[in-house]
Formats: structure tokens, sequence, C-alpha cells
């Protein structure tokens, strides 16, 4: 008799499994080896002729405005070269605004919607020489472009480095004085500039500068900070005759080196939030007030013009 072999032993022990087919819907194990392939690189068309702007819808211009115009990093103002703003920046720009009168106005809209402009004074590190510059910088500034513009910059610095050391290095300002100088500043802005939005605080400032007067954030939750914050701002506020104003935000310096300041912004900008929503009632209270008192003015002159016009 013939020996079974390998196989009709198996099939025997094994019945019907090895026959069964094998599953379609399974892994493939070839592709569990194959290698990583690379997407391809997009192709990058460079359109070298020239195109009909206004044929394209009005937001499809914005956007081509927008990717030719905005900086991600702001532009600064240079009260030197007022008379030139913004034509003393890359020839791409000014390019774009020469194109027509039409494409002049909406390119310039675009410009002043997104664009963060940064106003710099006659000296950096003097609190008192910036407190008294601002003013008259803005009233430098293309009042036609005043109208439009939406986000602002400025820097503040705390300290009067001497050309000696930095050891030399007096603070000019306790923190509670510069913040009511910041909403001062904001709230003149606010009146060169009536669509403004956003202000940017730039703050040029160490962890040491705000431990001096109590202001410690090391090794606190970011619960806890917003509570140091938020406790400070509300002290300052007593001691002037201010009110924070929407779309202030605040940033800490890091141009030269790493600034432990920054890892504590966030809930210095939640502080501010929190402290807009307590002191909401009482600004809206005030605005009404005005609005009120400018509606019963015009009212008053407009009858006193009518009175005189009938006595003639």
């Amino acid at each position: 008799p013939s020996t079974p072999s390998a196989i009709s032993e198996l099939q025997d022990a094994f019945g019907s499994i090895l026959l069964a087919r094998k599953d379609a819907t399974g892994v493939n194990p070839k592709t569990v080896y194959e290698p990583f392939l690379r997407a391809p690189e997009p192709i990058v068309y460079k359109w070298t002729g020239c195109f009909d702007i206004l044929s394209f819808p009005r937001e499809l211009r914005d956007r081509i405005y927008y990717y030719c115009l905005y900086r991600p990093d702001g532009i600064v103002y240079n009260r030197n070269t007022v008379r030139t703003f913004p034509f003393d920046h890359p020839e791409n720009m000014t390019a774009l605004f020469q194109t027509s009168r039409q494409v002049y106005k909406e390119a310039f809209q675009v410009f002043c919607r997104y664009n963060t402009i940064t106003f710099t004074t006659r000296n950096h590190w003097s609190r008192r020489t910036m407190r008294g510059g601002l003013a008259g910088t803005l009233r430098l500034f293309p009042s036609k472009h005043a109208d439009m513009l939406q986000c602002v910059r400025k820097e503040y610095s705390e300290y009067f480095t001497s050309f000696a050391s930095w050891e030399d290095s007096y603070p000019e300002d306790n923190p509670g004085r510069v913040f009511l100088q910041m909403l001062r500043d904001a709230w003149t802005f606010k009146s060169f500039f009536p669509r403004l939005r956003k202000f940017t605080v730039r703050w040029n400032v160490w962890s040491h500068y705000f431990e001096n007067n109590r202001l410690v954030f090391d090794k606190k939750t970011e619960d806890e900070k917003t509570k140091i914050w938020l406790n400070w701002m509300r002290h300052s506020i007593k001691q002037g005759n201010v009110v924070p104003m929407r779309g202030l935000r605040f940033e800490f310096d890091n141009s030269c080196w790493d600034n432990p300041m920054q890892e504590h912004a966030a809930a210095l900008n939640e502080a501010y939030e929190r402290l807009l929503k307590e002191t909401a009632p009482f600004r809206d209270e005030a605005a009404e007030l005005e609005e009120s008192g400018r509606k019963w003015l015009e009212a008053t002159s407009s009858e006193t013009r009518k009175q005189r016009k009938a006595k003639r």
C-alpha cells in the first residue's frame, strides 16, 4: 500500500481548513512591505502674462490684494517718510497701488484692514518722550488713510539703558501707571483712527520688573496667573479715571532672546477680557448718555436755527 503524504495527513487532522479559500477582504501582505513613496511635488505655474483683474469678482480681487500686501510682522510707520506712506515699501506693493485708481482704492482698503501698523516715537527708551510724542506722530498720519486703518501696534520699554552696562538700567515707571498709560494711548489711537478694532501692546519688559511690584508668576497655574493679572488691573484702573477699550492685546518683546514673560501673555490677555466684561455695563451707560446728549444738542440747535429764521 502507498504511504500517506504529509499533505494528506494534515488534511485528515485539520479537515477542510486547508481547503478554505483566502479571504478576499484581507490585507495583502505585499502592501505591508512596499516602500514609502513621497507625494509628488505640486506644480507651481509661473504665470508671466497679464490678466484683467477687474474682471474678477470683488471677493477674489480682495484675496489677491491680501496675498500681495499682507505682512505677518506688520509694517513700521516712519514719520520721516510720512508723505510717501505706504509707498516707501517693496516694489511689488508700490506697483500694485499704481495699477489704476480703482485698484488703488480697493487694495488700500485691504492693506488697512489686515496689516498691523507699528507706530514709534523719537525715543524708544524714554517713557516721558513716548508719552508726549504719540499725539504729534498721529497728527502727521494722512487723514485719508486714518479713516481706514484698523490694526495698530505700539512698543513700550520700561528701562532706560545707559551705554555703560545693563546694571546701570533703571525702571522708569511701575506696572500700574504703565497700564493706565496704555489705556490712554488706546483711546488716543481710537480718536485718530475711528475704525480701529485691534491695538497691540508690545511690552519690552522682564519678569523681575513685575516681581519688584509683587507680581510673581513662577510655579503658578494659568488660572492663578489670570487671577493675579485681573486683581492687578482692577487695582490699577481705580487709581486713574480710564475705561478699558475693546481690542487691546498684549505681547512681550522677544526680538533679542527668549523672554520668560511670554509664558504669561495668554493669562494677561484672558484677564483683560474678563476686565472688559466687568466694566461693560458702565461703559455702555456712558456711551448711551453721551449719545443722548449729542442728539439733544443737535435737536436744540436745529430748533434755534428755525426760530431765528422765523424772526427774520
